[in-house]
Order: structure tokens, then sequence, then C-alpha cells
């Protein structure tokens, strides 16, 4: 009930002051690959097409109008009321302003009930349960596979690069970074349940270690990403780690299939 109320509070809410909200918008780039082929060498790609597009981004003014409900008295009860039917999960307040701003960007996007709906799940998971499903996505140099993908152990794998995972949009500012040669040889993918995002961290440092193993001179991390469905506060979004160029003297030391 206290979340019914809320709701149509917050609703009220966004109605009375949408009409003074503008959004953001910045510049996107992404290499569009004109061929593509996964080796035992890595990957070929001789050539690629830049496309440039503009992004319009709500999520920014969404947690600015959170920011604003959350001094009201409707939301400060919701959270009190919160709190005493879920004494075992922390910084409630946090996860109540995180829901808002989801729910506001989802408003001001055109979203319908399908992804209100997703949100609310999302709220009623965190409200639930103490740990939060984390996924990272970590591109290294250094390994190829002769297999589409191997597991490594439940919810852990690598696999082969894509062509989609070349062509990704990033900011232009980070694209101007990116040459077009450069471009990983294998795709580390971890998905597990944690307590909170550091311990997703240590996983991380364990797999490219174990990983290390099978080549000497060792890998080199290119890119780190972090996502999740998640509303508790959340560091996501793509780290960039080492030389953008490739420095390994040798070829990347391939994985065969076993028999």
């Amino acid at each position: 009930m206290e979340l019914k109320n809320y709701k149509k509070f917050a609703k009220k809410f966004f109605e009375k002051n949408k009409g003074k909200l503008e959004s953001f918008q910045y510049r996107e780039f992404r290499w569009k690959r004109n061929d593509f082929a996964y080796t035992k060498k890595g990957v070929k790609s001789s050539s690629a097409s830049g496309e440039e597009r503009i992004r319009t981004d709500w999520l920014h003014t969404a947690i600015i109008l959170a920011e604003e409900i959350e001094k009201t008295t409707e939301f400060k009860k919701t959270v009190a009321k919160l709190e005493k039917k879920h004494p075992p999960i922390k910084q409630i307040s946090i996860l109540l302003r995180n829901y808002t701003s989801k729910v506001f960007k989802t408003y001001l996007e055109g979203g319908g009930a399908s992804e209100l709906s997703k949100v609310s799940k999302a709220l009623s998971r965190d409200l639930t349960l103490p740990t939060t499903k984390i996924k990272a996505c970590i591109k290294l140099d250094g390994l190829t596979l002769e297999s589409e993908f191997i597991n490594l152990e439940k919810g852990v794998l690598i696999r082969q690069v894509r062509r989609g995972d070349l062509e990704e949009f990033s900011s232009l500012i980070m694209s101007n970074t990116y040459s077009t040669s450069q471009h990983p040889d294998i795709i580390l993918e971890i998905t597990k349940e944690f307590n909170q995002v550091f311990d997703m961290q240590k996983i991380v440092e364990k797999y490219v270690t174990f990983l290390s193993l099978y080549k000497a001179s060792g890998i080199m991390q290119i890119s780190y990403s972090l996502h999740s469905e998640s509303l508790k506060n959340f560091a996501g979004g793509t780290l960039r780690t080492g030389n953008q160029q490739r420095y390994l003297l040798t070829a990347p030391h391939y994985i065969e299939k076993k028999g």
C-alpha cells in the first residue's frame, strides 16, 4: 500500500514539473566494420567506416527531478514505512530515489506499462534480496579460441569476439582514443550474485590472472564493463585500461578444442 500511494504521488509530481524539463544531448561514434573474421590469430578486419549519431539522454534530468521529490514529506514517509517493513535492507532512501529516477526516465522516454513493470520488479527484488546480480564483460588481448565459447564455471565463460563487440557506440571523446585496428582477442563474461561491486572486481582479477597462465608474457585487459538491473547505488559503465595499441610481440596463444 505504501508504494501504491507513493507511485500516485510521484506521477502527479512528474506531471506538475515536466513542462520545465530539458534533455541532454551528446554525440556518439562507432567504427562499423566493412569485413570481419575471427581466426587463430584473432580478429581479422581490414577496414571500417565511421558512423556518428546524436543521442538524447533523459537520465541526468530524471535524477535531478528525483532529488527534488526526495525533499518531500511523502517521500520521507514512504521511506520510513519501507524501513519498518524491510529492516534488513540498508539505504532504502537511496533505493527509493533511484527507483523514482528510473520511473521518471521511463516517462520522459515515452515508455509504457512493460518498462514501468520492470522497474517495479527491480525495486521489489532489491527490497527482498541482500545480493545483487552483476554482469562483467572484460575484453582481453593475448588469447584466442577455436571453440565459440568455453565455460569455466557456472556464470563464467570466455568466448570468441563477435562483430557486434567491435561496433558498439560510445561517447565521441572516448572514441577518439580508439583506433580502427584496436580490438580484443577474447571476451571474458561473468554473471553472478554479489553483496557489493567490490566482490565482482575480485572475481575479475582472479580470472584475468588465471587466463594469464596460458601465456608466459600474460594478457592485456583492454576494457572492463559492468552492468546490473539493480536499483542499488552501482558504478556501472565501461573502464578502458592499458595501452590502446597492441604491445604483444608474439601471436596470441591459441586454445584448441579438446579431442
